[in-house]
């Protein structure tokens, strides 16, 4: 009997393009979806070796009062000091490619045929490499800007460094291997996605 094709797809962007939910649009299709950013936060719970580390680094501010990361800050750190970003990056991306690794393996052996994982520094992390295909979702940087914004709670200037923290939109772009523009509704984007379903799996000739 021959093996099942199955699809490892890397979904990744700028911050504030739509990544999150177009992996919510695969998950209402059916699809497994996991999240570097929800894998993150399983690795630093309170008493987690990697949060030990990372309170080492930042302090003991990078603590909320209840134990847990203070995401905020450490967000607002590494847009002031982008160095370090790579010294966060060394202690969680390891930890979290780990883990998202072993999740799609166990959603394979599940039946599944495609996984997807969300990874906004998928490339930054050095990640694509264990990917089938990387998608990217972009949008213009001041709808970007405006979306962070909105869901964070930051001022424009804020958001504009986190946007500068990253690797550039653009160079994401040109690495990936499907691209998905989100500048409208909801529905758009399921669109969008169901086309990219089609051409993932017509890209595998014995896909059953």
């Amino acid at each position: 009997m021959k093996k099942a094709k199955r699809l490892f797809v890397g979904i990744t962007g700028g911050i504030g393009a739509g990544k999150s939910a177009l992996g919510t649009v695969f998950r209402e299709l059916g699809y497994p979806v996991f999240s570097a950013d929800e894998i993150a936060r399983e690795i630093v719970t309170p008493g987690s070796p990697a949060l030990s580390e990372i309170v080492n680094i930042f302090g003991q501010r990078a603590l909320q009062p209840d134990g847990t990361l203070d995401r905020a800050y450490l967000r607002e750190q590494i847009a002031s000091i982008p160095s370090l970003r790579m010294r966060l990056d060394t202690i969680t991306h390891p930890r979290i490619q780990q883990r998202s690794r072993y999740l799609a393996e166990q959603a394979f052996h599940a039946g599944a045929q495609i996984v997807f994982y969300e990874a906004p520094l998928l490339f930054e992390a050095n990640g694509a490499h264990a990917m089938d295909k990387v998608i990217c979702v972009h949008a213009p940087d001041h709808v970007r800007i405006d979306r962070t914004r909105r869901r964070d709670g930051v001022t424009r200037e804020q958001a504009e460094k986190l946007l500068r923290a990253q690797l550039s939109q653009e160079e994401k772009m040109n690495r990936a291997d499907l691209l998905v523009e989100n500048t409208g509704d909801l529905g758009e984007l399921r669109l969008a996605a169901q086309a990219l379903l089609k051409r993932l799996v017509t890209s595998v000739p014995d896909f059953p």
